[in-house]
């Protein structure tokens, strides 16, 4: 490009366009491919964490019922002792 001022020419260089060199692309195109791999493993490995804690809570709820254990209403810990088969619940503090 030319500008002139004054009678002065003056030739400015055009911004360059960023480009990134093929090898650069191939890694990064590698690197996005594994991170929607990675992604998608996660998201199936919380999914099958929501439907076992779902099948344990309704699991445990059936048994105390059938065990005549009274559940409190509200959201509590839970705590088993293994051994003994004895159930105790504490209120969560918000």
């Amino acid at each position: 490009m030319e500008v002139t001022e004054n009678g002065l020419v003056e030739v400015l260089k055009e911004p360059a366009v960023p480009v990134l060199p093929p090898g650069a692309l191939r890694r990064l195109r590698l690197a996005q491919s594994k991170l929607a791999g990675a992604a998608e493993v996660a998201e199936a490995a919380m999914h099958a964490h929501r439907l076992a804690l779902a099948q344990y809570e309704e699991m445990f709820k059936n048994f105390c019922e059938d065990f005549s254990i009274y559940v409190p209403p509200g959201p509590h810990e839970v705590a088993i002792d293994w051994a003994t088969g004895m159930v105790s619940f504490n209120p969560k503090v918000r």
